[in-house]
């Protein structure tokens, strides 16, 4: 049965800021990674919420791009923000109204821009005549 040796002493010194060197940016970089993730799903909802309240405001009877546009950016901003560059694009027919919303989630590591669109389409109100009584 062979025998094997134990490294001499102090043949392990530095080790441990070597892999604490090369270990801590790496769960950094992790930990970074996370919490983007995390503002890209906050700026995916409050887009959501945001073109909800437009395409509502929209789809009324006497509902205008104005109106929806306006809506759309005071959701956002009861929101907290949390798009950057935000475009509001609205249309609406006889049939449907549609509203846009597109811009990007904050960012947290640089040169990583995680855009965010939402599109959501609803049908119009009818408008109702009325006879005089």
């Amino acid at each position: 049965m062979t025998r094997i040796d134990k490294p001499p002493d102090g043949a392990d010194e530095g080790s441990a800021t070597v892999e604490l060197v090369i270990a801590t940016p790496a769960l950094m970089l992790m930990l970074l990674i996370v919490v983007q993730a995390g503002l890209w799903g906050i700026a995916a909802y409050t887009a959501h919420a945001a073109a909800g309240e437009a395409v509502t405001a929209l789809r009324t009877a006497d509902g205008t791009a104005d109106d929806a546009a306006t809506v759309a950016l005071e959701s956002v901003n009861d929101l907290g923000g949390g798009l950057n560059g935000l475009d509001i694009t609205t249309g609406r027919d006889d049939a449907s109204a549609t509203v846009t919303l597109s811009g990007t989630a904050v960012e947290l590591i640089p040169g990583l821009t995680l855009p965010v669109t939402v599109t959501q389409t609803a049908p119009v109100e009818a408008e109702f005549e009325t006879e005089p009584a």
